[in-house]
């Protein structure tokens, strides 16, 4: 958080802002000209047609039922009472099909990179979505690689991630960029 940012990005020095002056969110700027970046947007931009219209459409949904204040995870019961004979099972999520069609959709258009996830920041510089549409399109496939190996890790990672906008605010930012290349592709083919 910072008390607003100047031209080129950094955040306002207290002495010069209102005493008054609200927090608000700052992304760090990072450079769009990182050669691993323009890697994994080739390999983002290699999605089918096909690819791009089941993510928009898995889109869709998740963001429907956030709409309608549906769930989008219900919780199993804990059950066991801990002995050898009936072990204790502890709950655990159980997603509703379309968060999982949105997770196999952003596989299937190469939007889940390999990389060295637990030691990337951009977890926290793009809380809740935020900053993510002027983000590289690489940080938005970061990040979906942040949330879904993090639910192997820590049950209810997705669904924190849906309820504060962050899984969904990176599948739109990555469905844009496809759907900007797929307009670029119909314009050049004669």
């Amino acid at each position: 958080m910072c008390l607003g940012t100047t031209q080129r990005g950094e955040p306002r020095h207290p002495l010069y802002v209102p005493a008054d002056t609200q927090l608000v969110p700052w992304v760090p700027v990072r450079p769009a000209s990182d050669p691993e970046n323009e890697k994994l947007t080739t390999v983002l931009l290699q999605a089918t047609p096909a690819a791009c219209k089941r993510l928009r459409a898995a889109i869709e949904v998740v963001k429907s039922h956030s709409a309608e204040g549906r769930p989008v995870v219900a919780w199993s019961p804990m059950t066991g009472e801990g002995s050898i004979a009936e072990p204790l099972v502890l709950s655990y999520p159980e997603y509703d099909a379309g968060v999982e069609q949105l997770v196999a959709a952003l596989f299937a258009v190469n939007a889940q990179p390999v990389f060295d996830w637990m030691r990337w920041d951009g977890s926290r510089r793009y809380a809740g979505g935020v900053g993510l549409a002027q983000a590289p399109v690489a940080d938005a496939m970061r990040l979906v690689t942040v949330i879904v190996r993090g639910e192997r890790f820590c049950d209810g990672t997705i669904a924190k991630a849906i309820e504060d906008g962050s899984l969904v605010a990176a599948a739109e930012r990555i469905i844009t960029v496809l759907d900007e290349h797929q307009a670029d592709l119909r314009r050049k083919t004669p």
